[in-house]
């Protein structure tokens, strides 16, 4: 009888001594200061994000078969929009970090809290509208034949997106059974 308590609590012990040992700080995600989640690991370099655009470019301008005059002008189209982006990128970081100064404040009040949320509403709302004004201006450039090729290859990829944040379990139309997950690349769009 002995035995068999020195034996559990000499296995309690090293369980909790084990799960000491390798746990860290700094939080979920965090070890020793760093960031070690998942999303972290996904960020791309600019180096990386502008290889991999120029790679979606010409890969676009092969499949939709763009004349040398579309390219340029969905070249110019694609700088414009990157410097818009970086711009509303920077004006929502500090959006965001304004909400929180305003949420964790130890003196934090209802209208603070909500006008700070409404200006960042706003911004989101902003970035959207111009993502749509960006989608017409490029769907201008193309011919109607190519814009129904956009189309096909949008949707391709909106049925291909599984995994993707807010996207939830995707289902076929026929019989509300899932989808086949062995097709599905993460939601990295099709292979084209």
């Amino acid at each position: 009888m002995k035995r068999n308590i020195l034996f559990g609590l000499l296995i309690v012990g090293l369980l909790l001594t084990g799960t000491h040992a390798f746990g860290w700080s700094g939080g979920p995600g965090m070890r020793g200061g760093q960031d070690c989640s998942p999303r972290a690991a996904q960020r791309m370099t600019d180096e990386q994000r502008q290889q991999r655009q120029q790679f979606q470019q010409e890969r676009m301008a092969v499949i939709l078969d763009l004349s040398e005059e579309q390219k340029q002008q969905m070249q110019t189209l694609r700088d414009q929009r990157q410097q818009q982006q970086l711009s509303l990128r920077t004006e929502m970081q500090t959006s965001r970090n304004q909400l929180r100064e305003v949420a964790r404040a130890s003196d934090a009040d209802e209208a603070g809290i909500r006008a700070a949320v409404q200006e960042h509403a706003e911004l989101k709302t902003r970035m959207m509208v111009e993502g749509a004004k960006h989608r017409q201006q490029v769907a201008s450039i193309l011919t109607p034949e190519q814009q129904e090729k956009m189309e096909q290859l949008r949707n391709l990829k909106d049925e291909n997106t599984y995994g993707k944040r807010g996207q939830g379990r995707k289902f076929s139309t026929d019989d509300d059974t899932p989808v086949d997950r062995s097709q599905r690349r993460g939601g990295q769009g099709p292979r084209i």
